[in-house]
């Protein structure tokens, strides 16, 4: 972390961590922009392992008030939705803006390095749709099995069809198959093919510290 974030006086964040009991419990690392009269504090990250310390972390930023016109979460990661835990949800101003990428280049290659529960089992015939890499373009039969997920081209007809950013997000737990289902990027043959997808690829609570 410190040689992440902090590698010179000139271009360091500042950083605050709370402490219970002399253990670190969460931590904001942010910056200050802008005039005397009108300066932002941005806020890069903010982490914390309970509710406790992200309130004292939420206090931390709350007391530059006298200091700073606004404060602003530049990544907020869902467990920190302001949105959520203030008494008065008006008072913060929400804007859902695009956030970091995430794209299959391989299908076989990255579903086969998802590490599934080994109490998940089935056999998809799953078509991907990509129209960037055409070695994506084709439809895979998809063997889960004890932990372990092989994958291959096959001619059989689809039990599931879905567009390669939709797998993408699958994959890494930002969206679920329930949800995706409702667009037009994923479509099932039945509730079968649909709950073996659901048992693969779980919500996950997803953060990526990095813009890019």
């Amino acid at each position: 972390m410190r040689h992440r974030l902090l590698r010179g006086r000139e271009s360091d964040p500042y950083a605050y961590g709370w402490e219970r009991d002399g253990d670190l419990r969460g931590y904001v690392v942010y910056t200050v922009s802008g005039d005397f009269d009108a300066r932002t504090l941005s806020v890069r990250e903010l982490v914390s392992v309970d509710a406790d310390a992200r309130d004292h972390l939420l206090r931390f930023l709350r007391d530059h008030d006298s200091q700073v016109t606004e404060v602003v979460f530049e990544r907020e990661h869902e467990s920190t939705r302001l949105i959520d835990v203030l008494p008065d949800p008006r008072a913060a101003t929400v804007e859902i803006k695009p956030g970091a990428m995430v794209r299959i280049v391989d299908v076989p290659a990255a579903l086969e390095a998802v590490s599934l529960p080994e109490t998940v089992s089935f056999d998809l015939a799953i078509e991907v749709t990509d129209d960037r890499c055409a070695w994506n373009d084709d439809t895979f039969r998809v063997v889960a099995d004890a932990g372990t997920t092989t994958v291959e081209k096959t001619d059989v007809n689809p039990d599931a069809t879905i567009e390669i950013g939709a797998l993408s997000q699958l994959l890494v737990g930002a969206r679920s198959v329930s949800r995706v289902v409702r667009t037009d990027r994923l479509s099932v043959t039945g509730s079968d093919a649909a709950d073996a997808l659901d048992s693969a690829f779980t919500r996950q609570d997803v953060f990526l510290r990095e813009g890019f």
